[in-house]
């Protein structure tokens, strides 16, 4: 068999890997996000707790995580543009939209109001810095 040819049982481990990657993958994002929502929740109690010296830590001890995925959430959640517009010369070329704390961008909108689809969308999203092109 050469290197290129897979017999039926290595290509069921791989598809069998495959998913159980997957899965695990799964359970860690759905993990993340209901740890972000406990920290924004607890944030929106008490919004002052933002500027509270060691509040990342009791709450990375209290959730079983490091200090600096906390902060991560936090920045994630409170911190990440929603909205953002681009301009030459002062004249708004284009507005890119994303999802609530910063995931993919949802909606790239002309300057007459109307969404921008095609070809001309991808250019756009394409061009855009690194940090608001990325999946989180």
């Amino acid at each position: 068999m050469g290197d290129s040819e897979w017999s039926d049982d290595g290509a069921n481990e791989v598809y069998r890997l495959a998913g159980g990657r997957r899965r695990y993958n799964a359970v860690r994002r759905m993990q993340a996000e209901q740890r972000r929502l406990i920290v924004a929740e607890i944030v929106a109690r008490n919004p002052m707790a933002l500027v509270r010296r060691g509040l990342a830590a009791s709450l990375a001890r209290s959730l079983g995580v490091h200090r600096s995925t906390i902060l991560r959430d936090i920045a994630r959640s409170f911190y990440a543009p929603r909205m953002c517009e681009f301009r030459c010369n002062g004249q708004l070329l284009y507005t890119v939209g994303r999802e609530w704390g910063g995931g993919p961008v949802v909606s790239v909108v002309g300057p007459d109001g109307n969404e921008i689809q095609g070809e001309a969308r991808r250019n756009i999203i394409r061009g855009l810095p690194r940090y608001w092109r990325k999946r989180r």
